[in-house]
């Protein structure tokens, strides 16, 4: 790749000659391309620069159910992703939690409080969650196992909870708490796709004003 341009800009410029063989594509580009090796869902593509300045490219696509087990992470994710996003955006509606928690999901709370139903979970975050301004839950590094029909996963969370009741004037500190924790979630595969059936969150460490949380069912 040349130097000083963002990544991909070189290849636009040059005007490669594209022919199908046996080993994949095969392009004639005059020096200057750096040779590496890419991942792209499911595809492993080896980029071989001779001498003359002759490259080839080797696709080697991975077979089908490697594909289906990296959808199935996709979906998950986004299973996981949209429970905390109905936190943050009160989406407490039973129709709407259906389409991510299944009808005996368990919540389990830091304090060990849990919960169990669509209804009862429905309810307990109503109560909850009306006691804040706003909330944000922030997720990072999904560790999914999948296992046939059932799938284990693991992730990072950063949660910021803005009280409703503390003085408009105060700090985020005193307005406000954050924690930091682990959380993982038990799925389950229905015909409609990926459901919670548990979640869990492991709290590592508070700051701010934390109010009555610990009473929180």
């Amino acid at each position: 790749m040349e130097r000083g341009n963002r990544p991909g800009a070189a290849w636009s410029r040059r005007r490669l000659q594209l022919e199908q063989v046996s080993s994949g594509l095969r392009l004639d580009a005059r020096a200057g391309i750096t040779v590496r090796t890419l991942h792209h869902y499911g595809s492993t593509i080896n980029l071989n620069l001779t001498s003359e300045g002759e490259m080839t490219v080797k696709n080697e696509t991975a077979g089908q159910p490697e594909v289906n087990r990296w959808l199935d992470e996709a979906l998950i994710i986004r299973v996981v992703n949209t429970f905390y996003r109905a936190l943050d955006e009160k989406l407490f509606d039973g129709s709407y939690l259906r389409q991510i928690l299944a009808a005996d999901a368990r919540v389990i709370r830091p304090n060990g409080a849990a919960t169990v139903g669509l209804a009862n979970i429905a309810d307990s975050f109503a109560r909850s969650f009306g006691r804040f301004e706003a909330t944000q839950h922030l997720l990072t590094g999904h560790d999914v196992d999948v296992d046939g029909d059932t799938a284990a996963v693991r992730a990072n969370l950063v949660a910021i909870h803005i009280w409703n009741d503390r003085p408009a004037e105060a700090s985020m500190l005193d307005r406000s708490f954050t924690a930091g924790g682990v959380i993982t979630a038990a799925l389950r595969r229905f015909p409609d796709g990926w459901r919670i059936s548990k979640t869990e969150m492991r709290v590592i460490w508070r700051t701010g004003f934390f109010g009555d949380m610990l009473q929180t069912r």
